[in-house]
């Protein structure tokens, strides 16, 4: 009726006015006070929404509700009288009523809608009658001036946001009744130092307490089954944090932002940590994992800088992408036996770590695991690896050895890009790709071998590798591939020779009759029938040039390669 009459300053209401309709004076900027009659019952939605320079009004006694948003936005409202039979407050009510100071609520009320005071700045206190039982969601968020407030015994739930951005919230003491605090409760309560929680309660939900940055601890009931995600994440003045012995799941990034945290005692009956749960604990010296973890998620431990080392449980089998990512003070870890898979960038740039034992039974590494690793001089790679992903030993740069296994057939795209002190690699004889730029910038790499079998060379493979590119330069080759694969051919003969001369003796040794006897009985050992394989072929070949026993012209060509 009155929708946005923006010179409106008063309003006299008649007396046999029961109920105002949704929206009547909203928007009514100029509107001061309005005298409500005795008899109205009921105020629709928005009846004072936006009506900016109101600053007081007196509610009849017989009002029994207030709906969604009555007085959202009046941002001159410094008070309301409430009437005694009002039972319910509809959600939004006094939303972003930033002058508003305090309120009085009715003891008859039992139902406080989502976001009653949302955003009122100035609310410094609130006294909440004994009968409430739930509180709605965000029902105090953005009330940054309100420092405290009493809850009713009879409170069983606290619903989501309840005291988010609550930033003047210095301590609140939770109702023993209460068994669940929902999401974002607490969330941005910088100023929260403590809170007693009830040992009824068995959940917290995500983000209750995030980035509380004045809260230094908080002591957890008994009967907690389960933190949700974020839960204390943010919270930099958090040293210490005991949890109970039934707790079966950390969510998420449960401490992710923890800088000052130190330590933390895990429950033995905790099988699985969740991406991030201490991410960023930049304090966090060490963690004593339970036996019966059997998954870490990504990022555990994400730039916990200050972590120097950690036993793994022996019934560990998989480590996620970036557990370790940035634990530049981590020097050395013990993987356990079990483990058959390290998913990508584990260890990446963990600066200090200088060795790492890996199990047996590990088949596969992740894309870039030690990248970074800048302290690593050398690693074992188990039997049963056969591929390693891109960048797995990116920028190591302190590394001079690799023993890579027999059964490897492929190299991912820049494994020992940027190794500047890796000085040789033995290449397995089964090994048919290089990815691109798999040594690129390994300068002082002088010791290489490609393999006949060798198929597939990507880009760049030996960029940058100026020793190598000298050393080809100085044979009389344009590339470094080229040479190498000379010295591949040279090195298997040297091995080829020395093998087959060894046979040629022994059966020489244990002949009988004349030497040249002796010799005609060793020559006749390799059949003629499988002279094109390399092994006899060059053995033949060069016994029929030697005139017969072969003893100087065979010796005489190993000797090149010796």
């Amino acid at each position: 009726m009155f929708q946005g009459c923006s010179s409106l300053t008063i309003v006299a209401l008649p007396d046999g006015l029961t109920k105002l309709g949704n929206g009547v004076f909203y928007n009514c900027s100029s509107l001061t006070s309005a005298a409500l009659p005795d008899g109205l019952t009921q105020l629709g939605k928005y009846v004072f929404c936006r009506c900016s320079s109101l600053t007081s009004v007196s509610l009849p006694d017989g009002l029994t509700k207030l709906g969604y948003g009555v007085f959202q936005v009046c941002s001159s409202l410094t008070s309301v009288s409430l009437p005694d039979g009002l039972t319910q407050l509809g959600g939004s009510l006094f939303w972003k009523c930033s002058s508003l100071t305090s309120v009085a609520l009715p003891d008859g009320l039992t139902e406080l809608g989502d976001g009653v005071f949302h955003s009122c700045s100035s609310l410094t206190s609130v006294a909440l009658p004994d009968g409430l039982t739930q509180l709605g969601n965000s029902l105090f968020m953005g009330c940054s001036s309100l420092t405290s407030v009493s809850l009713p015994d009879g409170l069983t739930q606290l619903g989501n946001s309840v005291f988010k951005e609550c930033s003047s919230l210095t301590s609140v003491s939770l109702p023993d009744g209460l068994t669940q605090l929902g999401n974002d409760v607490f969330m941005d309560c910088s100023s929260l130092t403590s809170v007693a929680l009830p040992n009824g309660l068995t959940l917290l939900g995500s983000s209750v307490f995030y980035y509380c940055s004045s809260l230094t601890s908080v002591a957890l009931p008994d009967g907690l089954k389960k933190l949700g995600n974020s839960v204390f994440s943010g919270c930099s003045s958090l040293t210490s944090v005991a949890l109970p012995n039934g707790l079966t799941l950390l969510g998420s990034s449960v401490f992710s932002g923890c800088s000052s945290l130190t330590s933390v005692t895990l429950p033995d009956g905790l099988t699985e940590l969740g991406g991030g749960v201490f991410w960023g604990c930049s304090s966090l010296t060490s963690v004593a994992l339970p036996d019966g973890l059997t998954q870490l998620g990504n990022c555990v431990f994400c730039e916990c800088s200050s972590l120097t080392s950690l036993a793994l449980p022996d019934g560990l089998t998989q480590l996620g992408d970036t557990v370790f990512w940035g634990c530049s003070s981590l020097t050395s870890v013990s993987l356990p036996d079990g483990l058959t898979h390290l998913g990508s960038h584990v260890f990446y740039d963990c600066s200090s770590l200088t060795s790492v034992a890996l199990p047996d039974g590990l088949t596969h590494l992740g894309n870039g695991v030690f990248s970074g690793c800048s302290s690593l001089t050398s690693v074992s790679l188990p039997d049963g690896v056969t591929q390693l992903g891109k960048g797995v030993f990116v920028s190591c740069s302190s590394l001079t050895s690799v023993a890579l296994p027999d059964g490897l057939t492929e190299l991912g795209d820049t494994v020992f890009d940027g190794c500047s002190s890796l000085t040789s690699v033995a290449l397995p004889d089964g090994l048919t790709q290089l990815g691109s730029y798999v040594f690129s910038s390994c300068s002082s790499l002088t010791r290489l071998t490609l393999p006949d079998g060798l198929t597939q060379l990507g880009f760049g493979v030996f960029e940058e590798c100026s020793s190598l590119m000298s050393m080809a330069n100085s044979a009389g080759f344009d590339s470094v591939e080229l040479y190498l694969r000379d010295r591949y051919k040279c090195v298997t003969l040297r091995k080829l020779f020395l093998r087959l001369l060894g046979k040629y003796n022994q059966v020489v040794n244990e002949a009988n009759g004349t030497e040249d006897e002796k010799h005609a009985i060793a020559l006749a050992y390799f059949p003629t029938d499988n002279s094109s394989t390399l092994d006899v072929g060059l053995f033949l070949q060069k016994m029929n040039a030697s005139g017969g026993n072969g003893i100087e012209g065979l010796v005489g060509y190993i000797l090149k390669f010796v």
